[in-house]
């Protein structure tokens, strides 16, 4: 009876280490996405104030858009981006 509460108490304790873990993954991996996401919205954002208050221009509608539009075609390389470059280092080993 001693021997099952020993193993039952260390198999407790390296469970709860485990969940413990496994929350600061969880977390870890919902900031990660978070940023990732937001990412080109804020490239955009800060495009926008940049060239407002910094460079005193003019926004217009057509410049916006056409910043917009442009911001979307650049998403998917930004978004492989990661991809790549992990590539690249993997096939130098």
């Amino acid at each position: 009876m001693q021997t099952e509460n020993f193993w039952a108490s260390g198999v407790r304790d390296k469970r709860e280490t485990e969940l413990r873990w496994r929350v600061k993954e969880n977390i870890v991996a919902t900031l990660i996405s978070f940023i990732w996401i937001w990412v080109p919205s804020a490239m955009a954002l800060f495009s926008f104030l940049f060239y407002t208050v910094v460079a005193s221009g003019e926004l217009t509608v057509a410049k916006t858009f056409t910043a917009l539009a442009l911001f979307a075609s650049l998403q998917g390389p930004m978004m492989e981006l990661p991809e790549q470059v992990f590539a690249f280092f993997h096939g130098i080993d």
